[in-house]
């Protein structure tokens, strides 16, 4: 998954229940081969069994994810039912605390509400510190993707662990100068990554060139 204030899925393919969940895999060294010969679909466990395998791409889908930054909030009722009509796959959430991200964007008030009417997955992406703190929250408010940023989460694995717990697929996000890399130890553990194609904090604007 790509962020650049509008998400859009690419890449691996999971499917949980009725929601696919995309992942692109590519190799750590060129030493290493890996081909799934003829599988549509690499389930956890065979990803798990490549150790040094950080991402292969596998398969593309592409999963169409509005952002809720991009709706009229004087309007929002509106604007969700018009989501829920839509061939869209998931809403996206942008939650910002003007600490990791230098803007502030909506809490749970918001996202109470959006969840109490949405028909479609929400797909939350915390820019915030120690999202960890509330992931209950999330998934008490109809969350059914969590994502947070590496860089915000001291103890990462432990956040994906609780995540899973709380019953929300676990995605993780690096911000553009972030390695990859960084996903090594965690890449058989999540459902999604998303790569930031712009620094974090606001929509709508020109990629990195090199992100």
């Amino acid at each position: 998954m790509v962020d650049s204030g509008v998400s859009s899925g690419v890449t691996t393919t999971k499917a949980y229940d009725q929601v696919i969940y995309t992942r692109r895999v590519v190799s750590l060294g060129e030493d290493i081969e890996f081909n799934p010969t003829n599988c549509p679909y690499l389930s956890h466990s065979e990803i798990q069994r490549q150790s040094r395998i950080l991402l292969f791409e596998l398969n593309m889908e592409t999963i169409i994810s509005p952002s809720l930054l991009s709706a009229d909030f004087m309007h929002l009722d509106r604007e969700i039912e018009m989501i829920n009509e839509s061939d869209a796959d998931w809403i996206h959430m942008d939650v910002m605390d003007g600490v990791f991200v230098p803007n502030i964007s909506f809490g749970f008030p918001v996202m109470n509400a959006v969840g109490k009417v949405c028909k479609k997955p929400m797909d939350v992406h915390f820019m915030i510190v120690h999202p960890e703190n509330y992931i209950q929250q999330t998934a008490d408010s109809g969350a059914a993707i969590m994502s947070v940023h590496s860089e915000a989460c001291l103890h990462l694995h432990r956040t994906i662990q609780e995540i899973h717990k709380a019953g929300m697929k676990a995605g993780v996000t690096l911000n553009p100068s972030t390695p990859v890399a960084m996903l090594e130890d965690v890449i058989c553990d999540i459902d999604i990554v998303q790569l930031m194609s712009v620094n974090p904090g606001f929509g709508g604007r020109v990629s990195l060139k090199k992100a």
